[in-house]
């Protein structure tokens, strides 16, 4: 009887340690409660950097944007400000060229960054 007892007691101290040992998951660390995983932000899953451009054209003239990474170019307006997502790990050439307010040819500004993975940067032209 005394060593159905001891093992009953010990067996009831065992289980009472592993219900205290135990976390809920939204209490571990890296989750905020809602049941969503935080520890890794947005860029470093999706492996990208973003570049903000200001068109600042005194005369608000439009400009095409050309990345040497692809070959999409986009239109950005006067006086406009435009973010972009790009690949990390190499540098990436951006141009950018008038498309209209010009008399003889257009302005034409450039210029290199090197992307790197949740990289910001800005340019302005």
């Amino acid at each position: 009887m005394k060593n159905i007892l001891r093992t009953g007691l010990f067996s009831l101290v065992i289980l009472s340690f592993s219900i205290v040992a135990c976390k809920k998951d939204s209490d571990a660390p890296g989750n905020n409660n809602n049941g969503n995983n935080n520890t890794l932000s947005d860029c470093n899953l999706r492996n990208y950097g973003t570049v903000e451009i200001f068109n600042n054209s005194k005369g608000n003239n439009a400009y095409r944007l050309e990345f040497s990474n692809t070959s999409t170019t986009y239109r950005i307006e006067g006086r406009a400000k435009n973010k972009y997502t790009l690949s990390p790990g190499s540098s990436v050439s951006i141009k950018a060229t008038q498309l209209e307010g010009y008399v003889l040819y257009p302005s034409v500004y450039n210029t290199t960054l090197k992307i790197e993975k949740c990289g910001n940067y800005y340019w302005e032209f």
